[in-house]
């Protein structure tokens, strides 16, 4: 674990030699562990991946560990313009402020991101491949902001927005794909989602437009949702 004792506000950088606390990639490689995880809660100073990241214990670029990744920071935490390859390794973000995770592909493992009340904004996809997990969450409120990107591919996709939190997208494409995919908000709005799954479930006392491409099973539908299945289902009504 890197430590930040007493630097609390000090920023942490991850695959760089800036910052107050930096984590390089030849330290990185001098690292035997299982898990590898930097930062804490109490750390305000953010955390920042300045490079590619490959901790599958094979390929390239950048290849280190292999071990699990955990970011923790009461900071933003931002991947923008960066990918981490996980393999089998898993990868778990929380921050209490912003989160960018940038790029990241894993095969059966398990992504779990939770961003505060600033939100969670991607700049590229996160995908898993068949067995994987991705779970993207946000505190206090924040939204979640799919942009043109996609999530998940594995098993299991959840996007769980906290309170009034929105989940949302600006593309047509499909943005989130799994074998089950949840949809989850308090009272915030989930609109221009496009799913492509097996099982969906959808909860939020707002209101909620997602369109599925698949002969999808439907789970929780509360009232003022419209969900559309291969664009020919509508469950305003609650009827299809």
């Amino acid at each position: 674990m890197l430590d930040t004792v007493n630097h609390a506000t000090a920023s942490i950088v991850v695959g760089g030699n800036t910052g107050a606390f930096n984590l390089s990639l030849p330290l990185m490689n001098q690292i035997k562990a299982g898990t590898l995880s930097v930062g804490s809660a109490g750390d305000l100073g953010g955390i920042t991946i300045a490079s590619l990241l490959n901790v599958s214990g094979a390929g390239s670029p950048t290849l280190v560990g292999p071990y699990n990744l955990v970011f923790q920071n009461g900071g933003n935490y931002s991947a923008n313009s960066q990918s981490i390859t996980l393999g089998t390794k898993t990868l778990t973000v929380n921050a209490g402020g912003s989160v960018d995770p940038g790029t990241v592909t894993g095969a059966a493992t398990t992504v779990s991101i939770t961003a505060g009340s600033a939100g969670l904004t991607l700049s590229s996809n996160i995908g898993v491949t068949a067995g994987g997990t991705v779970n993207l969450a946000t505190t206090n409120g924040g939204n979640i902001a799919l942009g043109t990107f996609t999530v998940g591919g594995g098993t299991t996709t959840t996007l769980n927005a906290n309170g009034a939190g929105t989940i949302s997208s600006n593309g047509s494409s499909t943005n989130v794909s799994g074998t089950t995919v949840a949809l989850t908000s308090g009272t915030g709005n989930i609109t221009n989602i496009t799913t492509n799954a097996t099982g969906l479930t959808v909860n939020t006392s707002g209101t909620a437009t997602v369109t599925d491409t698949s002969s999808v099973a439907l789970g929780t539908l509360l009232r003022r949702h419209r969900i559309h299945s291969d664009g020919f289902c509508s469950l305003w009504d609650g009827n299809c």
